[in-house]
This record gives C-alpha cells, sequence and structure tokens, in this order.
C-alpha cells in the first residue's frame, strides 16, 4: 500500500510509538514538584515511589513492578509530579510524553473522568496493537 495514500487510521500506531529508556539503581525516573512531561510503563524491573513531606520526611508510597505505570495523574490533570518514582535495581521503560499521551487518549474531557481506566486502556492498546513483547528486546 503506498504510504500517500494511509489514513490517519493506519499510521496512528507508529506516531504514538512509546521511547524506550533504561534507568539505574537510585536514578531519579521523576520527581516530586516536577513538570509532568511524560507517562510511563515499567517494561521490567521495580520503581519505588516516594513523597517528600513538608517536614522534609520521605515516605515510601508504594512500589511498582513489571507491567505497572505511573506518571499519567500530572499530564491529565496538568499539574506538577507529586511524588518521586526511583529505580530500584536497573528499570526498563516504555513513555510517552504528553503530545503522545494525548493522541492516544484524545481531547475528549469525558474520557479523562476515571483515570485508573483511561491509563490502563492505553496499556493494553500498547500491548494488543503497537507492540509485541518481543519488539524491545
Amino acid at each position: 500500500m503506498p504510504i500517500l495514500t494511509l489514513s490517519c487510521h493506519h499510521y496512528r500506531p507508529l506516531t504514538c510509538l512509546p521511547s524506550y529508556r533504561v534507568y539505574e539503581d537510585g536514578e531519579f525516573i521523576v520527581r516530586q514538584g516536577g513538570a509532568g512531561t511524560d507517562f510511563f510503563i515499567i517494561q521490567e524491573g521495580t520503581v519505588k515511589c516516594t513523597q517528600t513531606k513538608a517536614s522534609g520526611r520521605e515516605v515510601e508510597l508504594i512500589t511498582l513492578m513489571s507491567g505497572d505505570y505511573f506518571g499519567e495523574m500530572a499530564l491529565l490533570l496538568n499539574e506538577l509530579r507529586a511524588a518521586n518514582c526511583i529505580a530500584v535495581g536497573n528499570v526498563k521503560c516504555l513513555s510517552l510524553d504528553r503530545e503522545k499521551f494525548d493522541m492516544l487518549l484524545g481531547s475528549a474531557q469525558e474520557v479523562r473522568i476515571d483515570v485508573g481506566v483511561t491509563c490502563d486502556s492505553i496499556y493494553l492498546y500498547f500491548i494488543s496493537t503497537v507492540f509485541s513483547a518481543e519488539w524491545f528486546m
């Protein structure tokens, strides 16, 4: 099929391909208070999420594993990062910048109401449509 006859439906998965990033042990993937510019899906490894309280004390919130995602709240709500996400050991992530995230999500406000369902849909889209598990190996 000649590329000039492709509709948006045909090439949209290509324009929405995620970036592949590797983080080393202790490296901050996102920092609390930083701008929300990317959505992340953990392909391999463990990510510790912490939050620094007003007292300066750092509190561990949750540990995320392969298949989990983070970074969606800052993008969906257009807010600063609420927590730190730190690599525990080597971590491989797929990431979408705001433009690609919005392209997949669409601009319809009603879609943004249920954050969990919305981001689960994006995750499933990647798993089923954009890449296979072997694509990044």
